[in-house]
């Protein structure tokens, strides 16, 4: 279905870009289409997408022409959107949108050499041009959480999570709703899913249980929590397949203390912003003499362990950024 989606879409498409749709819907100070966004930009990054998933599909499925078919597609679209969309005075794809660096950046679509200046773009877009107030729209807003974490700022996200006035999920409590609305002045439908993606985020980022893209089901787990702002303590769980997985962390004085469960038949990789000058303890023991746990590297996120089943609790100091 998604393969006769995606030729629908690239039979309408001209020179690879789409040019209809609703675009990043209900962005802050839109009651519709938005304003900031170009709304073929949103389309035609859904065009890349679709594509890449297809070929990816058929490269699953042993279907070797299918996948250079849509690869060659997903590199053309890409081709386009650069010549399109890309604004070279501004490192990014449109001026004072998150969604337009966000969502391309996400997905694969900014060619690797601009990825740093695209996401600095974003960046100097949620402290300075919006006071780390979130303005995506339905379209973006995922995007935005998941790119901000993803590439080491879920300082940012954390800040506009943690705002009260508008626009914010905190201005919607203000407002005396109870739900999730569909737009951020709660003007449209007063209970609507799709800004909801910041309950993912609680999970996935700040408690950081992810499922490993390789092992489906949470047959292996990441567990990667941002330890971030002023939090002093998180504590989560989710009912998997194989059973709870359970997260929960608490920190004084930089010292951090995180508890994790993970269900029979599984494995996890544990990833800490620890200091690497000061010890790493689980169960009161250093990591060197613990038993079960391997370390895997240490890169920009942290230092990896892989841990099997059970319940571990390790000690450690948060590094200086």
């Amino acid at each position: 279905m998604m393969r006769e989606y995606t030729d629908s879409l690239e039979k309408r498409s001209q020179d690879h870009v789409v040019s209809f749709g609703l675009g990043d819907w209900l962005e802050v100070g839109s009651l519709s289409r938005p304003s900031r966004t170009p709304m073929p930009l949103t389309s035609t990054s859904y065009l890349f997408y679709d594509a890449s998933r297809v070929s990816q599909a058929a490269a699953l499925l042993g279907k070797p022409d299918e996948k250079k078919k849509y690869q060659a597609l997903a590199a053309d679209v890409q081709k386009s959107f650069q010549k399109n969309f890309f604004l070279p005075a501004l490192s990014g794809y449109a001026r004072e949108s998150q969604t337009a660096q966000a969502l391309p950046l996400a997905i694969g679509l900014v060619p690797e050499n601009l990825r740093r200046a695209v996401f600095g773009t974003l960046v100097t877009n949620v402290t300075v041009g919006r006071k780390n107030h979130i303005s995506s729209g339905i379209v973006g807003t995922p995007y935005v959480l998941d790119i901000l974490t993803r590439d080491g700022r879920a300082d940012l996200v954390y800040a506009m999570v943690s705002q009260t006035n508008f626009p914010s999920w905190g201005d919607m409590l203000c407002r005396g709703n109870t739900t999730i609305s569909e737009d951020w002045e709660s003007r449209m439908s007063l209970n609507h899913p799709a800004l909801t993606c910041v309950s993912a985020w609680f999970y996935q980022a700040l408690a950081g249980i992810n499922n490993d893209p390789d092992f489906p089901g949470f047959k292996r787990i990441i567990v990667r929590p941002q330890i971030v702002g002023d939090l002093t303590f998180v504590k989560a769980h989710y009912q998997s397949a194989y059973g709870l997985i359970r997260s929960e962390w608490s920190r004084n004085d930089g010292r951090v203390n995180l508890h994790i469960e993970a269900p029979a038949n599984t494995s996890a990789d544990v990833v800490l912003p620890a200091d690497e000058n000061r010890p790493v303890l689980e169960s009161g023991v250093p990591l060197d003499k613990a038993k079960d746990i391997l370390f895997i590297r240490r890169d920009e996120n942290g230092v990896v362990y892989r841990i099997g089943s059970g319940k571990y609790d390790f000690t450690f100091t948060v590094r200086s950024e």
